[in-house]
């Protein structure tokens, strides 16, 4: 089996990656690392968006509470002065 050039190689959809993979590795003692790395590559790239995204949600929800934290402490801070006047 001749190596795809990595251009085509990063064009593959994943699923066509498997395929290739798959249709080479049952008939053939050829090996085919390139195609598994590329398809790891993928995954790990895709796992890495997802927990970058998270990161993201987290951010902005550590902002929000923090407001409501400082919102709740002001409102109690005028609660409390303004009973005890």
């Amino acid at each position: 089996m001749k190596a795809p050039k990595y251009a085509n190689l990063r064009k593959m959809s994943k699923d066509d990656l498997i395929e290739k993979y798959d249709d080479h590795t049952k008939d053939t003692n050829v090996h085919t690392d390139f195609l598994l790395e590329e398809i790891y590559r993928r995954d790990r790239e895709e796992h890495d968006q997802k927990l970058i995204r998270i990161s993201r949600e987290m951010h902005c929800m550590t902002i929000a509470i923090t407001v409501l934290t400082v919102i709740i402490t002001i409102l109690t801070a005028l609660m409390t002065w303004k009973a005890s006047t």
